[in-house]
């Protein structure tokens, strides 16, 4: 008679159930090596596909400084820049001959200014900084054009120039702030000279208001005064406003009177080759009217779509 074998069930191991707190814990570190992973592979990725910016600058005139996604700079030359002529322009030879000015003694290595061109839009702020810089373009200035996030790394672009022998000028159009962010801390650095400001540089920024940083409510209220009875603002708000003292040259520009308006409307029908009869100056008025501004972008639009009505169909 055979005899049955016993079966010997080995105990089961059991493990008390993870805590919610463990988990969170293997959770969260899990998470630290996955950003260190990616900030590995950003970083391998940047040294293989960095721009190479010394290359792009033995090419060309006129550059763009662009931040790239891995939070360097990378400039792109323009292949065919235009610069308006300085004949488009009306009504601003004063802005024109400080601007020129300016620009002229940078060229000769003589002590020169940040600029800064203030004013309301379409009244030729951008135009007039344009026809200036083409007219240097022969004496050897060198432009680079920048959106105000690009100006976050104006240091590093700084350093880039300053192994250069050209002079350039750092163009930002429509230049403003939200508040204390990274683009307001670098450029205050770069200006003020205290980083890598290079002696071979100077920044022009246009604006379409005078003060580029908001004014907050709480800043106000923060004020104090004096026991001689003076104000004292708060100190966020002079840290604000320090940055746009480095801007040694503020030119500003204004909206024209409608006297004006009909002269720069006058102006730009003959630069296009139409006879600026009276009816057509009134229809001038006419189409600033609707669009708002009466100002030299209006009456330069005019012009173009008074100029197309010659074209036969």
């Amino acid at each position: 008679m055979q005899k049955k074998k016993r079966s010997h069930s080995s105990p089961s191991l059991s493990h008390p159930p993870r805590s919610s707190r463990s988990s969170a814990s293997d959770s969260s570190v899990a998470d630290s090596d996955s950003a260190a992973a990616l900030g590995r592979i950003a970083n391998l990725l940047e040294s293989v596909i960095a721009p190479d910016n010394a290359a792009a600058l033995e090419r060309g005139a006129l550059w763009r400084w662009e931040k790239t996604p891995f939070g360097g700079g990378r400039l792109h030359p323009a292949p065919r820049p235009r610069f308006p002529a300085l004949s488009e322009l009306r009504g601003l030879d004063d802005q024109i001959e400080m601007l020129s000015r300016n620009i002229r003694q940078f060229l000769r290595g003589l002590p020169a200014n940040h600029i800064l061109l203030t004013g309301p839009r379409g009244c030729g702020k951008s135009t007039a900084a344009r026809a200036v810089f083409g007219k240097f373009q022969r004496d050897g200035l060198r432009i680079v054009e920048s959106s105000p996030e690009g100006l976050a790394l104006l240091p590093q672009l700084a350093a880039l120039l300053a192994q250069r022998r050209e002079k350039f000028i750092v163009f930002c159009d429509d230049l403003s702030f939200a508040g204390n962010n990274e683009v307001f801390g670098r450029m205050k650095s770069a200006l003020e000279g205290a980083m890598t400001a290079a002696d071979n540089l100077l920044v022009c920024a246009t604006s379409n208001r005078r003060n580029m940083i908001p004014e907050h409510y709480a800043e106000n209220a923060a004020a104090r005064m004096g026991e001689d009875g003076e104000l004292h603002p708060d100190e966020s708000t002079e840290e604000k406003t320090a940055l746009f003292d480095r801007f040694g040259l503020w030119l500003p520009f204004f909206a024209p009177n409608w006297e004006e308006y009909d002269d720069l409307a006058r102006h730009h029908l003959e630069l296009a080759g139409v006879r600026p009869a009276p009816a057509l100056l009134r229809e001038a008025r006419q189409w600033a009217e609707t669009r708002g501004p009466h100002n030299g972008r209006a009456a330069r639009q005019f012009a173009a779509a008074a100029a197309g009505r010659k074209i036969k169909k």
